[in-house]
C-alpha cells in the first residue's frame, strides 16, 4: 500500500512535441488534451495564460494540531526557516509559514496585511501550517494525512544528498520513518518520514551533492521538490493545471503496480521524452524548483462513483496548494469563464490579502492570491 504513493508525476513531451504515455493512459492524447497542450504553447510564448504572467507555486497548506511540535519538526529537523505567523482571533486560528530561504521574514510586530503583502511577493514555495486554537490540548484530536481511506493528498517531497544519513539522524531524534531508505524501481532511492501530524515527507536522493552546513538533520541544501496529490483522470487534471500556466515536465510509468506519475511545474525547462525513465528521474531530482506530482491509479477514471478526498471536509487534513498571480479577480473571472468551480470569490480582508479558492477536477482547492510588487523576471529556481 505504501509503495503506491512513492511517485512523482509530470507528463512528458517527447522531444518537445508529443507525450510519452503508457498504453493505459493513451486516452490522455484526446482532442481536448491536445488543445490544452497547444494552449500552453501559446501561453508560454507570450508569458500569459489564465493565471497571468509568471504565476508562483507559493504554498502547500496542511492543518496541524500543535504548532510548537510542528515548528520543531520543520525548523530543527528539516532545516526550514519560519518566515511568519499570522493570528486570526475571530476564527480562533493561526497560520505559520516555513520555507527554505535565507530571508528573515517580515517584522513579527507588523500587521497581518503587511505580513501577507511580504509573503505574496516571495518567489519560492512555502509550507503553510494552519492551527485551530486549543486542538493541542485535546488528547484524542488528530488530522487525516490522506494516505488511508479516504485517500487524496499524498506527501510533500524534498531532494537531499543522502537519504540513509538523513533517516538515521531523524530516527535518532524520534521522527517516524514511514518507509526505510532504498531504491524504488528505476527512478532512484527514496525514503519517507512523517511530521507530528503524520503527514508524509518524501526524501529523494539526488546525484549532485551539495556542500555546506546541514539544514536541520537532513544535510546541506535541501530543495522543496514536490507536492503530491492523487487524481482520478489525468487528462482532466493535466488540462486544468495547464490552464493555470503549469507545464508538464516528466512522467513515470509503473505498469506492474498499475499507476503513473505526472509532474508539472512553473518552469521553462524542457526534457527529451525519448530518454530512459531512469535518466528522466535523475534529471528531475536535479531540478531546484517545486513540482506538482499527480498520482494516477489505472482505471479510476472509468468508475463514475470513484472520488478522492480533498481534505476540506471530515476527516480534515490537507487544505490546498497556493498560487500567487498578478490579479486574483481577473484570474478568477477567467477560470469561471471556462467552467472552473469557484469555491470562494476573491474577498478583501482587513486581516490579510484578497484570496480566492477554485477547485480542480478532483475537488482539491487551489488558493489564488494577488502578488504585491513586480512579477519575477523568470520562473523560480532555488539559488
Amino acid at each position: 500500500e505504501i509503495e503506491t504513493a512513492f511517485v512523482s508525476v509530470a507528463p512528458i513531451f517527447g522531444g518537445g512535441r508529443s507525450l510519452v504515455l503508457d498504453e493505459r493512459v493513451r486516452s490522455v492524447k484526446s482532442k481536448r488534451f491536445l488543445v490544452s497542450k497547444r494552449g500552453w504553447a501559446m501561453m508560454n510564448a507570450n508569458g500569459s495564460g489564465l493565471a497571468g504572467f509568471q504565476p508562483v507555486f507559493a504554498q502547500t497548506m496542511v492543518r496541524v494540531k500543535d504548532p510548537v511540535k510542528t515548528e520543531d519538526f520543520y525548523v530543527n529537523k528539516l532545516g526550514m526557516r519560519r518566515l511568519a505567523s499570522l493570528d486570526f482571533p475571530d476564527s480562533k486560528e493561526s497560520t505559520y509559514l516555513f520555507a527554505y530561504s535565507d530571508e528573515e521574514g517580515p517584522d513579527p510586530a507588523s500587521s497581518n496585511p503587511e505580513k501577507s503583502a511580504w509573503l505574496s511577493s516571495r518567489p519560492y514555495p512555502m509550507v503553510e501550517c494552519r492551527h485551530r486554537w486549543r486542538t493541542e490540548s485535546d488528547e484524542g484530536f488528530a488530522y487525516h494525512n490522506g494516505n488511508s481511506d479516504p485517500r487524496g493528498f499524498g506527501h510533500m517531497g524534498l531532494t537531499i544528498n543522502d537519504i540513509h544519513e538523513a533517516c538515521a539522524n531523524l530516527e535518532e531524534a524520534g521522527v517516524k520513518i514511514v518507509r526505510k531508505p532504498g531504491p524504488f524501481k528505476d527512478v532512484g532511492s527514496i525514503a519517507f518520514c512523517a511530521d507530528p501530524d503524520n503527514y508524509w515527507i518524501e526524501l529523494i536522493e539526488r546525484d549532485e551533492k551539495a556542500a555546506g552546513p546541514s539544514a536541520g538533520l537532513i544535510g546541506p541544501d535541501p530543495v522543496y521538490a514536490q507536492t503530491m496529490i492523487r487524481v482520478k483522470d489525468p487528462q482532466k487534471s493535466v488540462a486544468f493545471y495547464e490552464q493555470l500556466g503549469m507545464k508538464m515536465i516528466n512522467k513515470f510509468d509503473f505498469p506492474d503496480l498499475t499507476f503513473s506519475l505526472f509532474f508539472l511545474a512553473y518552469t521553462e525547462d524542457e526534457i527529451d521524452g525519448s530518454t530512459s525513465q531512469a535518466d528522466r528521474a535523475r534529471w528531475l531530482w536535479s531540478r531546484r524548483y517545486p513540482t506538482l506530482e499527480l498520482t494516477y491509479n489505472y482505471g479510476t477514471e472509468k468508475d463514475p462513483n470513484f472520488q478522492h478526498h480533498n481534505g476540506n471536509t471530515e476527516p480534515l487534513g490537507f487544505g490546498y496548494v497556493g498560487v500567487v498571480v498578478d490579479n486574483v479577480r481577473q484570474v478568477t473571472e477567467s477560470l469561471k469563464g471556462v467552467g472552473t468551480p469557484i469555491i470562494r470569490e476573491p474577498a478583501s480582508s482587513t486581516d490579510a490579502a484578497p484570496l480566492a479558492f477554485v477547485a480542480d477536477p478532483d475537488g482539491y482547492w487551489v488558493g489564488l492570491t494577488s502578488r504585491t510588487g513586480a512579477a519575477p523576471a523568470q520562473a523560480y529556481m532555488k539559488p
